[in-house]
């Protein structure tokens, strides 16, 4: 059995020449003959794959550029064809994908679809329109990590180190645990954009600062403490100046709130609000300058960050699930007041 192989640009180049502008014009058996294909491959090529198949080739003659195009195509359109999906799937994979962000594996599972996870990758790949704003998600490899040398801490810090964190909150069994970070501009631009996470629920809220100076950070602590407050029990944070700022810690503290600080070059010990700092550079990479960043914008990509079904709350949304525990710890706050009442009555 021969080998099958396709027709390239060249040799049709020299069915075009060989059968039109030589002289005396060769004969499809002749071509055939000289490329070592058979009689049947040229006579195909030239009589099927031509711009109008209802003209003559006399009126319309063999167009080589048009006929490797064609050949493309319809290679392109047979791997489509193995993939079916209707019209209105389709409308709905490409509004979730550009109104809202969501990756594939979101689609496939909160996306109200009818397709799987795998043949939305293949759609993907493919090149179907509906992915046409569809940006795969990188992830990145493991790196030698820099240890650095021993450094003497401050009391203060070795107060407040991770190691000193009780269990429950590493292990994510209580609500109200938070982690914190700064999402900077490009150099020489100090505005930036201060992110909590809840560790549980994944929810995220977001501040704009004109700069990391102790006052603009206890202005953005001060509207996040007074919507959030109550459900906020210890904040997680690295140790950056602007947080190891004596100020800061201590009206954080001053609230009944705990501080902890992660080691030196260990990122993964907060690795929750890093995940959430990708996100956030989805909207705004790098380079970008918070200073022309409005508040109303941050709020509506920290939004949809907020509704983006996790794999890991088994599809469910930051928003939903933040607002359930929520509701849990309202419910509890009200029952302690009701049976102190009891008790003192």
């Amino acid at each position: 059995m021969k080998e099958y192989r396709r027709l390239s640009k060249r040799e049709r180049f020299l069915i075009w020449s060989w059968h039109y502008e030589s002289k005396p014009s060769l004969s499809f058996y002749e071509i055939s003959r000289r490329l070592k294909l058979s009689s049947s491959t040229i006579y195909d090529e030239v009589n099927k794959n031509r711009r109008r198949p209802d003209v003559s080739l006399k009126k319309l003659p063999y167009d080589p550029e048009f006929a490797d195009y064609n050949a493309a195509r319809n290679r392109i359109l047979r791997r489509k064809s193995k993939y079916k999906a209707s019209s209105g799937n389709l409308r709905k994979v490409k509004k979730l994908i550009v109104e809202k962000g969501w990756s594939i594996p979101m689609i496939a599972k909160r996306g109200n679809i009818s397709i799987s996870e795998p043949t939305l990758y293949c759609y993907a790949e493919k090149g179907f329109k509906a992915f046409a704003d569809y940006t795969k998600k990188k992830y990145r490899r493991g790196k030698v990590r820099f240890i650095p040398a021993a450094v003497k801490e401050s009391l203060m810090m070795t107060q407040r180190s991770i190691d000193n964190r009780p269990t429950r909150i590493r292990r994510r069994t209580e609500f109200g645990h938070w982690e914190m970070d700064c999402v900077d501009s490009r150099k020489g631009v100090k505005t930036s954009v201060l992110v909590l996470v809840e560790r549980v629920s994944r929810f995220t809220v977001t501040y704009i600062i004109k700069n990391k100076e102790s006052g603009e950070l206890l202005n953005a602590l001060q509207k996040f403490f007074k919507k959030y407050g109550h459900y906020t029990k210890s904040i997680t944070t690295d140790r950056g100046p602007e947080f190891r700022n004596g100020t800061v810690i201590y009206d954080i503290e001053r609230r009944g709130v705990d501080v902890y600080f992660a080691h030196p070059y260990r990122p993964e010990e907060k690795g929750t609000i890093e995940r959430i700092n990708r996100d956030i550079r989805k909207y705004y990479p790098k380079g970008t300058s918070f200073a022309k960043i409005t508040e109303t914008d941050l709020a509506s990509h920290t939004k949809m960050i907020n509704e983006y079904p996790r794999e890991i709350l088994d599809w469910q949304t930051p928003q939903v699930r933040f607002m359930r525990l929520k509701n849990v710890t309202e419910a509890n706050i009200r029952r302690k007041y009701r049976n102190a009442a009891i008790q003192l009555a």
